[in-house]
């Protein structure tokens, strides 16, 4: 499907291997959001050209990385053709609050893992994705913003709620973690 688009040939093997294990999967999960194989096949197409054309910037990552990183994309896109189309989407709305950024790092510093992880999988997909991407994948605020298909203005409204939503499941989760114990 794509000839030769990087000056390196790693990259070149690294994206094809990319697009031919996981492009079906791919077009797959875009139908579950857009119910339209076209669509969706545009979708992960559209997708894979953007990461080709930042792929200077992924290069460092692994192949499960790049593949996750992918699907936060084809995802994201999927979520942006359908407000396009003005269907409704699935995303709750939710209250802004005014974290710092230093808070941020701070919560993972202070945190047992395991109630950590269990709060994290309880937040909106969204919020999930960027402490992922942030902290796990330690990727630039573009980088972030690009994946989740936001513009860069408004990364810090999603850290913010991402903190103060985490903060508030960790608690909960750390008072059942506690009575359970005893």
């Amino acid at each position: 499907m794509f000839g030769a688009y990087s000056d390196y040939p790693e990259d070149n093997d690294v994206l094809i291997r990319l697009y031919t294990e996981k492009g079906e999967e791919m077009i797959r999960y875009a139908m579950h959001f857009v119910k339209n194989q076209d669509t969706a096949i545009d979708i992960v197409h559209h997708c894979m050209c953007a990461l080709i054309d930042r792929y200077d910037r992924y290069r460092t990552f692994s192949f499960s990385q790049l593949t996750a990183y992918f699907s936060v994309m084809v995802r994201n896109h999927c979520y942006h053709v359908i407000k396009e189309n003005k269907r409704m989407l699935p995303i709750e709305d939710i209250e802004s609050s005014g974290e710092e950024e230093a808070s941020f790092c701070k919560i993972f510093q202070d945190c047992e893992k395991e109630i950590l992880r269990a709060s994290i999988k309880k937040l909106p997909q969204k919020y999930r994705d960027y402490i992922y991407m942030k902290v796990y994948q330690k990727l630039t605020p573009e980088d972030i913003a690009y994946a989740l298909g936001v513009p860069l203005g408004s990364l810090r409204m999603i850290q913010s709620r991402a903190i103060k939503q985490l903060a508030e499941i960790y608690q909960r989760e750390e008072k059942y973690w506690r009575t359970s114990d005893e």
